[in-house]
């Protein structure tokens, strides 16, 4: 099918560039990206801060936050970038499918191969360690498997191989891998769970995971905060579970959002579930649900399509129309204002613009449209926007103007004051003097009968020069108004940005030391097998004193008896026969035998054998535990610092933040003062004006009294 005409909209926040219209304004409703006219675009991707766009044509462009390297344009560039940018190194390679997640980025190429770059840590790229990538590179454990769907969330990854077995990798701490443990894994690993299904769909959240088989069963697994497992409990579940409330309904298609999730089934019925505290669940309140409910406001409309964001959420209709909900923060919900919906509202600018996908990120959205026939000039890529008609006046927005958007506020002011102040009559008069005042360019020559209104002219002039001085500056001081308040968002963003970065590593802190805890219990453990064994030889010891104190004993019994046989014998020993010797010496030994003798030799030599082994073991688990020691030491030491590093990073952001808002609350005081006095003035110009007007027509009326 043709895509010629396909239309790119974007919305929500743009301080970071990440709704690629060459700047970093916030847009509260759609607005056409015009790089992408004239090209057919395939899909669209949000990430929590960046954008990705697949071309028919299978290259990728990329735009908005860059500092992970999640835009893919090298190392060279890892700042934000606002207008769309190819993905160079994926020239050639046609590319199928894109997934973005919170700070990367995955590329699925039609021959089966799987590129990522972006953020390394916990190993959410799939390369076997964790290192930025700024350029795509192949994940090389995959080689050999032929990926059909890729899915990227907050700190992990996923793809389903052909067969439908489906693998993930990267951060483990809530189970959202689904291997039966929370540690991390930096190489793609099957998912044993669900190996007997075949998976048709995955999707990935911040830390939890949902998979749609072929037979139209959803699993999942990873955090169950505020239920958005759907099983009907919060608790984490590191292995698959599947979701029994959506057996038997047809389920579809799948998403998840950062504390939420979603499904559709095949009649277009709608079922959300998880965190609700910014209404993104879509059933008029602010609740959350650990089991899927229908979105009862969306109930006898058919949906196609749904994506879940952060805190919002949006759903595509068989009839192109697109309802969103959820926060409102930014614009995101397309609505033109800021305002949170607990239920579906249709965003009216989309309407007959044939939308056929949508996708909801961390704090914007995307529409893809096959294009309603509205032009706008713009040749591909880069090309710049230039307002055509009515907007390419430029002009000072009068009473009429004051609810349009923060463009058409801060035109130039270079017209007249308007019916609105008052003295249209006298201004019209004035600027038909001031081409004829004297020493103007071009003015006509003025007879002497007519010098008596010279010097009424020029203050005509002059006040009206002044007025419009005025409103220029008014003008202006609006402009920095709005650029400091635009100013103060940015870096207000900036530090929530940095506030966020903060918590992640306080997460991995706090990983880092429950690894620890883990450690130390492990080592109480073996201090305890070490004082059972101590015990155990403690006990060996005592049997061989006794056994000593037996022998002892033994050893006089056999002397007496030797002693007994020798008076026996007397002095006729030497006088024996052989047969008698044999009788005695086979009475010896019956004697060292009924003493116990060979029993205690023998019991001795497995004393000293098993005494040396214990030792042995001893020893090997004093050193083990002695070298455990230092490394947790080592380790202590480390957290100790990263905390004292973390909480003073903190405590810095904290101020910064403080003194910004300070300063910008003292400017604007300023700024507001200055605005007060420009308008007294302009009350006061006013006025004079009038009484000169005044004062004229008087005169004019009663020119004897003047005499």
């Amino acid at each position: 099918m043709s895509r010629d005409g396909s239309e790119v909209y974007s919305w929500g926040q743009g301080v970071l560039g990440q709704l690629g219209h060459g700047d970093e304004k916030t847009q509260r409703q759609p607005r056409l990206v015009v790089a992408f006219l004239g090209f057919n675009v395939r899909q669209v991707s949000c990430g929590n801060q960046h954008t990705a766009i697949l071309m028919e044509n299978g290259e990728v462009f990329t735009f908005g936050r860059g500092n992970f390297g999640q835009l893919g344009q090298g190392a060279s560039v890892t700042a934000n970038v606002s207008t769309p940018a190819l993905v160079s190194a994926l020239q050639g390679k046609h590319v199928k499918q894109i997934a973005c997640g919170w700070h990367h980025t995955c590329a699925l190429i039609d021959n089966g191969q799987l590129y990522t770059w972006g953020s390394g840590e916990y190993g959410r790229l799939g390369h076997g360690d964790e290192v930025r990538q700024a350029s795509p590179k192949l994940v090389e454990a995959l080689q050999g498997k032929e990926v059909t769907f890729v899915a990227a969330g907050g700190f992990h990854s996923s793809v389903i191989i052909e067969g439908g077995n489906l693998l993930t990798w990267g951060g483990g701490y809530f189970g959202q891998l689904g291997h039966g443990d929370e540690t991390d894994r930096k190489a793609p690993k099957m998912v044993k769970g669900v190996q007997q299904c075949i998976a048709h769909e995955v999707a990935c959240g911040t830390h939890h995971t949902l998979m749609l088989t072929q037979s139209q069963e959803v699993w999942t697994w990873g955090s169950g905060e505020f239920g958005k497992l759907g099983i009907g409990d919060e608790e984490k579940h590191a292995e698959p579970i599947m979701i029994t409330a959506l057996q038997g309904v047809g389920v579809i298609h799948i998403s998840t959002g950062g504390f939420h999730s979603a499904a559709l089934t095949s009649e277009g019925v709608l079922y959300t579930w998880g965190g609700g505290d910014k209404g993104q669940l879509g059933h008029g309140d602010e609740n959350s649900q650990n089991i899927p409910v229908v979105v009862e406001a969306l109930r006898g409309k058919r949906v196609t399509r749904v994506s879940a964001g952060m805190h919002h959420t949006m759903a595509l209709l068989d009839n192109a129309d697109v309802y969103s909900w959820g926060s409102g923060e930014y614009g995101r919900l397309g609505h033109d204002d800021e305002q949170m919906q607990t239920t579906p509202f249709l965003i009216e600018q989309l309407i007959g613009k044939g939308v056929r996908e949508i996708s909801s990120g961390g704090f914007h959205s995307l529409a893809l449209a096959s294009g309603s026939g509205e032009t706008a000039q713009g040749t591909g890529i880069g090309a710049p926007y230039r307002p055509t008609g009515k907007n390419q006046r430029i002009g000072f927005a009068t009473s009429k103007d004051e609810d349009e958007d923060d463009d058409t506020r801060l035109k130039t002011a270079n017209t007249g004051m308007t019916e609105d102040s008052g003295i249209a009559d006298t201004e019209s008069r004035a600027a038909s003097r001031m081409s004829a005042r004297p020493g103007a360019k071009g003015a006509m020559p003025m007879g002497k009968g007519v010098s008596g209104d010279d010097d009424d002219d020029q203050e005509d002039y002059k006040l009206k020069q002044a007025l419009r001085e005025s409103q220029v500056e008014v003008a202006e001081l609006r402009k920095q108004i709005e650029i400091l308040t635009d100013r103060s968002k940015l870096e207000q963003t900036r530090i929530e940005t940095r506030l966020q970065a903060s918590q992640e590593e306080r997460n991995h802190l706090r990983k880092q030391l429950e690894r620890l805890q883990e450690k130390q219990q492990a080592d109480a453990a073996l201090k305890a097998k070490l004082s059972t064994a101590q015990e155990e030889i403690a006990e060996l010891r005592k049997k061989y004193e006794r056994s000593r104190g037996d022998l002892k004993q033994r050893t006089v019994d056999v002397h007496m008896l030797q002693v007994r046989v020798a008076q026996l014998c007397g002095s006729e020993l030497d006088g024996l026969t052989v047969s008698q010797l044999e009788e005695l010496e086979r009475m010896q030994a019956e004697a060292l035998r009924r003493c116990g003798v060979a029993k205690y030799v023998r019991l001795r030599q497995e004393f000293q054998e098993k005494e040396e082994h214990m030792r042995e073991d001893v020893e090997k688990m004093r050193r083990e535990f002695e070298e455990r020691m230092d490394k947790m030491k080592v380790e202590v030491q480390k957290i100790q610092e990263e905390k004292v590093h973390l909480m003073g990073l903190e405590q810095r952001l904290r101020q910064e933040f403080q003194t910004q808002v300070q300063a910008e609350q003292m400017s604007n005081e300023e700024l507001r003062i200055r605005l007060e006095t420009l308008q007294d003035g302009f009350v006061q110009l006013r006025s004079i004006l009038r009484k000169e007007k005044q004062s004229r027509v008087e005169s004019e009326r009663h020119p004897m009294d003047d005499m």
